[in-house]
């Protein structure tokens, strides 16, 4: 069994709460072990456009999209159309992408 651990002791996810993910291929492993768990999830994972079908079959409840010359250009324009995002978010990836989806 892997536990999954974070400031103070553990992972605190509220029950019936919409959950973001938005992340690149190197989050496929994370929201895989995160997303299944989750009450409702949503988002999207951008990847190589080669890989597209393979991680639709691999990671399902979140969209699967192929990225741009720009790493997290899609990711942003994703994040731009929920409005106010819901929280909590699981943000991983490119780091200046992450950094820009933060902000």
């Amino acid at each position: 069994m892997v536990a999954v651990m974070g400031p103070g002791g553990g992972v605190r996810r509220p029950a019936g709460r919409r959950e973001l993910f938005l992340g690149d291929a190197t989050a496929l492993g994370l929201f895989l072990e995160l997303v299944p768990t989750a009450s409702a999830a949503v988002g999207a994972v951008e990847v190589p456009a080669a890989t597209v079908a393979a991680a639709r079959d691999l990671l399902r409840g979140l969209d699967v999209v192929a990225g741009q010359d720009e790493p997290g250009a899609v990711l942003r324009e994703r994040l731009a159309g929920f409005g106010e995002p819901p929280a909590p978010a699981c943000l991983a990836g490119h780091a200046g992408t992450v950094q820009d989806l933060r902000a």
